[in-house]
């Protein structure tokens, strides 16, 4: 009888838990874990360098891996994600990354035009 008590809390305190987990995870990611956009990647000699000017609007192909550069630090990104948006590029870019008010505007992905 004494469990039965103690349901009420019990419900209250799994439902409080699993709501505030779901507010720990980050938005721009799906629930694999993998990023809206695209993912971090080991450079190589393919990539296209971009050295970032302050409010730069980018302008890059789906599946295009680019190599970002500013204040002598980098990152290279695949933007293999979802297409037909725009990202700020402080979102993607590592915490200490200077993105420099950056946009990169995903164009679509060309197996799915008609």
């Amino acid at each position: 009888m004494s469990n039965i008590r103690h349901l009420p809390f019990a419900l209250t305190f799994a439902a409080t838990v699993t709501s505030l987990s779901a507010v720990a995870a980050p938005i721009d990611q799906f629930q694999n874990g993998q990023s809206f956009w695209g993912q971090a990647v080991q450079a190589t000699a393919s990539e296209r360098t971009i050295t970032l000017t302050a409010g730069a609007k980018l302008n890059v192909t789906y599946g295009e891996t680019l190599r970002f550069v500013s204040a002598g630090k980098s990152f290279v990104w695949r933007f293999n994600g979802l297409d037909s948006r725009a990202v700020e590029l402080q979102r993607i870019a590592p915490a200490d990354f200077d993105a420099r008010g950056a946009t990169v505007h995903i164009a679509r992905d060309p197996l799915y035009r008609w």
